[in-house]
C-alpha cells in the first residue's frame, strides 16, 4: 500500500483506435488520482495489445476505474475534467492481496524456497514475512518503480534456463533497483560459471568467478551455525575473486584456494549478498539446520520489528497518528510558521465583548438613557456588521495570499560511477479552496543529466487519520488530479528533469503531502584518496570537495566512526586525516549521548517533536546505527532503503553534508498567483566514497 504497483492489461479492440489510457484510484487521503499510460496508444482492430504501467493505491477496498480518452487536450484537466470513456471498474484488492506499507516483502526469482515464515517461527518476536515466488520470467516487471515496495530480491541460479530467459528490460529494472538502494541476494552453485558470464549478473557480483570446485568440505558451515546436529555433505561451490566488498565467511581449501562462502558488496547505493552454494538443492535443501543458515544469511537485510515492542510503541504513540519515522517527517513538514490561527482566547474575548455591547451597554444607552428600545435592532445590525467585517479582515490578514511550500530534499550519489538518486518530500498549503498545478524541475549535482523524474503524492504509513490503513474516508468528495504523468504526453519540449501534478484539489486551509523521485547520471566523482589503516579500522588520507557547490556541516562516516569536516567547505578545499585524527562515535552522535559526572546520559527521542528536522533526517539516514525502534520508539519500515547503516561495514565511506540552496525548483500555480520554492538549508547530499586498504 502506498508504493507503485504494476498492472498489466490485455486489450482487444474491435476497431482501430488511437488515444490515451489512465487508471483512476484514490490516494492516501481518499482523493481520486489518475495515472496515465506513459505513451500514446495505437490499437489495431482485433489484435491483442499488452500494456503495463504503475499506479499507487491508497486504499485497497476503494473502487478503481480504467478510462480511455481520444485527444491529448483531454489529458490536461486544468479547467474541466475530461469525460473519457470508462472501460473497466475493479477493486485493487481483487487483483492481489494488499500488503501493509510496513510488511517485509521478498521477491524470489526461481524456486529458492527461502521459507522465511518457517525459518523464523522459533523467534516469536519477528513479524510474518511475505514471499512472492516468480517461476515465469514474464511475471517480472519492466518498470523499475514496481520494485519500490520490496525489501529483497532473491535470485536462484539452479534453474539456469530461467535466469537466461530474463529479458534485457527486466534485467535493467532489477539492476537499477539495486543501484538505487535496493537489496539483492544471489545463491550461486553448480551453474556459477554459466551465470557469471551473463553481463548483468557479473555487474551485481563482487568479482569474477574463476572456477567451480565440485566437492567442498562444508563442515565449517556447520560450525558457523553452531547448533548443527546433522552433518552437511560436500557440495559444489565456486571460487569467487573479490574485487569489491567484504567476506563474511570463507573456506580455505587444501590447495590454499579460498572459497568466499558469504560476501557482501555494494552496487551503486544498494547491497548484494552472495552465497556460494545452491540453497534449494541437496545437500542444503535436506539439511535440518537450513532455516538457521538462511537466518544467518539475511539477518542484516532489513529492519526487523520486535512484535512485543511494536505493540507497546503503537500504544504509546497512538495519539500521534503515526508509528513510523516518515510520519514524524510528514508532521514536521506540515507546520507552516507563516500561517496564524485564530486562538480560542481571542474568540472568547471577542464573544464576551459582543455580549457586553448587546447587553448592558445597549440597555443603559437606548432604554435607560433616551428611552428608544426599538433602536436596539438598528444597533444590533451595526454591531454584527462591524464585528463580522473585523473578523473577515483579520482572517484575510492572517491567511497567506499565495500557496506555501515546505520540504526536504535528499540526493544520494555513488562516487565511482556518478549514479545519482534524488527525492524531494514537500507539503503545500493553500488558504482558499482551489485546484493547484505543481511543476518540479530537478538537476543533478555537478555536470550530469536527469534520466527520469516523477511527481506523486506522499502517503502517511500507519493507522492514523489520513494514513494508508485508516478506515476513515474523505468526508468531502473532491475532484481528481493527475500524478506520475510522463513529460512526453504533455509537451515534446519538456525534459526528463521536469515532472508535474495537475489540478490537485485543496479545501479551505488545506495541505497536501507530495514528493518527487528522480534518477540521474554524472561523471564519476573523485574525492581524493582515503584509505584504511590496517588493523585499526580508521581512515587516513585526504578528502577534497570536488563538487561545484559548498558543503555545510559535512561529516564522513566509516565503520561507525564519524570524521567531522570544516563547517563550510568550498569547492576545491580539502581536509587531511592522519593517525592522530580523533573520530567520534556515530551512535553517541545520533543519540546525543554525553558524559556527566562520570555517567553517560542519552537524550531521549521525542516522536512528537516537530522542530528537529536536522536530527530527524540523520535518524532516517542511520536508523539501525542509533538503536532503531528501541531508541526512537518509531519504526522505519516505509522507506527502509534510506537507512545506510548496513553500508557502514563495507569498503566505502559515506559523505553526509547539507548545501545552502538546492538546484531543484518547485512551482505551484494557483488561481491567485504562483509560488516558486527552492529547498534552502534542507537539502542533504550523501555520497559513497571507495576506501582502499593500507599496510600502515
Amino acid at each position: 500500500m502506498g508504493s507503485p504497483t504494476l498492472v498489466r492489461i490485455d486489450c482487444l479492440p474491435t476497431k482501430e483506435q488511437t488515444g490515451y489510457m489512465f487508471i483512476e484510484v484514490v490516494d492516501g487521503d481518499g482523493v481520486p488520482v489518475r495515472y496515465f499510460y506513459p505513451q500514446h496508444i495505437h490499437f489495431q482492430a482485433n489484435e491483442t495489445t499488452n500494456l503495463e504501467w504503475v499506479f499507487r493505491a491508497g486504499r485497497g477496498d476503494a473502487e478503481a476505474h480504467l478510462y480511455w480518452v481520444d485527444s491529448p487536450q483531454e489529458i490536461k484537466i486544468s479547467q474541466e475534467r475530461p469525460a473519457g470513456r470508462k472501460l473497466l471498474s475493479f477493486f485493487p484488492a481483487e487483483l492481489s492481496q494488499p500488503l501493509p506499507s510496513n510488511q517485509p516483502w521478498i521477491v524470489e526469482i526461481g524456486d529458492l524456497r527461502l521459507g522465511l515464515e518457517k525459518g523464523f517461527a522459533s523467534r516469536s518476536f519477528l513479524p510474518r514475512y511475505s514471499t512472492s515466488t516468480i517461476s515465469d520470467v514474464a511475471d517480472l516487471p519492466n518498470d523499475l518503480a514496481a520494485y519500490q515496495g520490496t525489501d529483497l530480491i532473491a535470485l536462484c541460479t539452479s534453474d539456469l534456463s530461467l535466469v537466461q530467459a530474463i529479458s534485457e528490460n527486466k534485467q535493467r529494472a532489477i539492476t537499477e533497483h539495486v543501484r538505487g538502494g535496493g537489496r539483492f541476494f544471489i545463491a550461486l552453485g553448480k551453474n556459477s560459471l554459466e551465470v557469471g558470464k551473463l553481463p548483468w549478473i557479473a555487474d551485481l557480483l563482487p568479482g569474477p568467478i574463476r572456477t567451480v570446485v565440485p566437492n567442498v568440505n562444508a563442515s565449517t558451515i556447520e560450525s558457523m551455525i553452531g547448533t548443527s546436529k546433522q552433518r552437511l555433505d560436500a557440495l559444489p561451490m565456486p571460487i569467487l575473486q573479490l574485487t569489491r566488498g567484504v567476506s563474511d565467511f570463507s573456506i580455505t581449501l587444501p590447495d590454499r584456494q579460498r572459497v568466499q562462502v558469504i560476501s557482501r558488496s555494494g552496487m551503486g547505493l544498494g547491497q548484494v549478498v552472495t552465497f556460494s552454494a545452491d540453497l534449494n538443492l541437496p545437500p542444503i535443501s535436506e539439511w535440518e539446520d537450513r532455516p538457521a543458515l538462511i537466518q544467518r544469511l539475511l539477518q542484516n537485510q532489513w529492519v526487523v520489528q520486535d512484535q512485543e515492542q511494536g505493540v507497546n510503541t503503537a500504544a504509546s504513540n497512538s495519539y500521534l497518528g503515526y508509528d513510523d519515522l516518515f510520519g514524524q517527517l510528514r508532521a514536521s513538514l506540515d507546520v507552516f510558521p507563516e500561517v496564524q490561527n485564530i486562538s480560542f482566547s481571542y474568540l472568547s474575548v471577542l464573544l464576551i465583548l459582543l455580549l457586553f455591547i448587546l447587553g448592558p451597554i445597549e440597555f443603559y444607552i437606548w432604554i435607560r438613557g433616551i428611552n428608544r428600545s426599538g433602536w436596539t435592532w438598528l444597533s444590533l445590525v451595526v454591531v454584527v456588521a462591524v464585528s463580522s467585517g473585523l473578523i473577515i479582515r483579520q482572517y484575510d490578514q492572517w491567511k497567506p495570499k499565495q500557496p506555501l511550500v515546505r520540504g526536504v530534499e535528499v540526493i544520494d550519489i555513488d562516487g565511482p560511477t556518478g549514479y545519482q538518486r534524488g527525492r524531494v518530500w514537500f507539503h503545500t498549503y493553500n488558504a482558499s479552496p482551489a485546484q493547484l498545478n505543481v511543476v518540479a524541475d530537478v538537476k543533478t549535482v555537478g555536470q550530469g543529466e536527469v534520466r527520469s523524474s516523477f511527481a506523486d503524492w506522499q502517503p502517511l504509513p500507519g493507522r492514523g487519520i489520513g494514513s494508508l490503513e485508516s478506515g476513515i474516508r474523505s468526508l468531502e468528495p473532491l475532484p481528481p488530479y493527475i500524478a506520475r504523468l510522463s513529460p512526453s504526453l504533455i509537451s515534446p519540449e519538456m525534459t526528463s528533469g521536469t515532472s508535474s501534478l495537475f489540478d490537485i484539489p485543496f479545501p479551505a486551509s488545506g495541505t497536501k503531502s507530495l514528493r518527487v523521485d528522480w534518477t540521474g547520471q554524472s561523471q564519476p566523482l573523485d574525492f581524493g584518496r582515503l584509505r584504511e589503516i590496517a588493523g585499526s579500522g580508521m581512515l587516513q588520507g585526504e578528502f577534497k570537495n570536488n563538487l561545484d557547490i559548498e558543503l555545510l556541516d559535512g561529516i564522513i562516516l566509516y565503520h561507525n566512526l564519524v570524521y567531522v569536516l570544516p563547517a563550510k567547505m568550498k569547492p576545491g578545499e580539502s581536509e587531511k586525516f592522519t593517525v592522530l585524527s580523533t573520530p567520534k562515535d556515530l551512535e553517541r552522535r545520533l543519540t546525543r549521548r554525553v558524559s556527566r559526572d562520570g555517567k553517560d546520559i542519552t537524550a531521549p527521542w521525542n516522536p512528537a517533536d516537530r522542530n528537529v528536522i536536522p536530527l530527524l533526517m540523520e535518524m532516517i539516514f542511520f536508523y539501525e546505527a542509533a538503536g532503531g525502534e528501541k531508541y526512537t520508539q518509531l519504526q522505519h519500515r516505509f522507506e527502509p532503503s534510506l537507512d545506510m547503516s548496513d553500508l557502514l561495514s563495507l569498503d566505502r565511506a559515506i559523505l553526509l553534508a547539507r548545501v545552502r540552496q538546492s538546484e531543484a525548483v518547485i512551482k505551484v500555480t494557483a488561481p491567485n498567483g504562483e509560488t516558486s520554492y527552492q529547498p534552502e538549508s534542507s537539502t542533504y547530499i550523501r555520497c559513497l566514497i571507495p576506501i582502499s586498504r593500507a599496510n600502515q
